[in-house]
């Protein structure tokens, strides 16, 4: 997904002759992510990502190369970074404006990130929106979250492990092939999953959404 993450597979398929493949860190505990689409019929949605961590330097990054793109063309959504309910600095890395570094202070475990997005009104070069009306809305995952990301040891998406959950207007509805793991009127939450997974399966919300099932 993000250009640094192929580049040393492919460094590594060259030097494989000379010296064992390097080993990926152990995955972390699940990152949880928090989407509050009530806003979605004003085309803006509210991201809230915990993330474990350990002390010291951490960098995130925004999803870049997006399946079905081909290109490294995703949007950034603005966002915060904070530690035990405090406000935590971060910085854009000089050379890649889709990572941001930050460091973490020491006790603590996790971190919370949070992203508001907004849904373009009209289309650009970006193929992926508008994704969102008054009536209804894709959820593109990859537009709602950033992820861990070592620099020294890259580890494939398919070692990071999130629960992802939607908070949804009144009287909308969910579908999509995520299973899930609960579900209430206005909420749903889905099974964790890998973050290759979670961008692969977008879901679709709408006022007006209706279940038919073929086999019954």
């Amino acid at each position: 997904m993000h250009p640094a993450a192929i580049l040393p597979l492919a460094l590594v398929s060259i030097s494989l002759a000379q010296q064992p493949a390097p080993q990926h860190p152990a995955p972390t505990a699940p990152i949880s992510l928090q989407l509050d689409c009530t806003d979605a019929p004003r085309r803006i949605f509210h991201s809230t990502l915990n993330i474990p961590c350990s002390p010291g330097p951490l960098t995130l990054v925004y999803p870049n190369w997006i399946p079905g793109e081909h290109a490294p063309i995703g949007p950034i959504a603005g966002f915060s970074i904070s530690a035990n309910h405090k406000p935590l600095p971060w910085r854009r890395d000089p050379t890649d404006m889709l990572a941001v570094r930050c460091d973490v202070p020491a006790g603590v475990s996790s971190i919370t990130v949070t992203l508001d997005y907004l849904s373009p009104t009209s289309d650009g070069t970006f193929t992926d929106g508008p994704a969102s009306t008054s009536q209804l809305a894709i959820i593109d995952w990859h537009l709602m979250l950033v992820y861990p990301y070592d620099t020294t040891r890259p580890a494939p998406t398919d070692s990071l492990t999130y629960t992802a959950s939607l908070k949804l207007p009144k009287g909308w509805r969910c579908g999509g092939a995520l299973a899930r793991a609960g579900e209430s009127p206005d909420a749903i939450s889905f099974a964790p999953t890998s973050l290759t997974m979670l961008v692969d399966h977008p879901v679709l919300i709408g006022a007006h959404y209706r279940d038919l099932n073929l086999t019954p």
